[in-house]
């Protein structure tokens, strides 16, 4: 076949293209030094680097940054060869920030960080059940709907002359948060709001706070990683924090109307409905 004589031609990953590697922090020194200084800048040059890279190495090149390497790729069909090979138990990133915040607090890692390939296989089965069958997708389309419009609605009122929109990678991570939350939550977050309810920023800022500071947690052991970047450390374990005391609140708030419709005999819908209930 067409993919076996593809894969008899391949060459070894070392000889993929790549940055300077140095030893240790692989291509680490080309993180911005005003970054390495601890001063949360909010702005993101990831997107304008990993372009320049594409230019220079191809669709196709391999990276590394302290402890993890990896390959990245722009070509839609190279990632559908690979989702296609990935099999029964596919090998997944680990981030370490994460899975030593949730090991600290005693916590189970879930779907994200889950390294168990039969553990995570079975998780992910009953999110399948709840997200990927048609019946199921069709109760989110009316309220993707909404939060489409209200995007829609706040790129006209800040849109420029020029037609062109600051910040649109803040204003599309508002839209993406604001969508998964209709769907995880419930719950509409207001992110077009001009003036937002406290509650609801302090968690939107937490999950922002998260993010940002994934890429300073997520290449180097966590004991070394907090010597190196104390403060980018202290603000990943505070975001979780909050990001689980809010998220707990909502659920609890979801849990209680759960059980009161169970106990009037109505029906239950929804991703969060469905995941409680079939645990009450």
């Amino acid at each position: 076949t067409q993919a076996q004589e593809d894969f008899a031609s391949a060459k070894p990953m070392s000889e993929m293209p790549h940055p300077l590697f140095l030893p240790g922090i692989g291509s680490s020194w080309r993180i911005p030094y005003g970054i390495i200084k601890s001063k949360l800048s909010t702005q993101n040059t990831n997107l304008e680097e990993i372009s320049r890279d594409f230019e220079k190495y191809g669709p196709i090149f391999r990276n590394k940054i302290g402890i993890m390497e990896y390959i990245q790729t722009c070509d839609a069909d190279v990632l559908e060869a690979v989702h296609r090979v990935d099999g029964k138990y596919p090998q997944r990133m680990i981030i370490e920030g994460w899975a030593k915040w949730r090991e600290e607090r005693g916590l189970q890692k879930g779907i994200f960080i889950e390294t168990d390939g039969e553990h995570w296989r079975q998780m992910r089965r009953e999110l399948d059940k709840l997200m990927l069958r048609p019946r199921n997708v069709a109760t989110y389309v009316d309220d993707f709907n909404d939060v489409s419009a209200d995007f829609l609605a706040r790129l006209r009122k800040i849109m420029k002359d020029d037609l062109t929109v600051e910040n649109m990678d803040k204003e599309l991570f508002n839209w993406s948060l604001e969508s998964i939350g209709t769907v995880i939550y419930e719950k509409r977050f207001g992110n077009f709001n001009e003036v937002r309810d406290p509650e609801s920023d302090e968690f939107i800022q937490a999950v922002t706070d998260m993010f940002r500071s994934t890429g300073m947690v997520a290449y180097f052991p966590p004991k070394i990683g907090k010597l190196l970047f104390p403060k980018w450390y202290e603000l990943h374990w505070n975001a979780w924090d909050v990001i689980f005391k809010r998220g707990k609140l909502m659920i609890d708030v979801k849990m209680e109307e759960i059980q009161e419709k169970l106990a009037n005999g109505d029906d239950v819908s929804g991703f969060l409905s469905g995941i409680l209930a079939s645990k009450s």
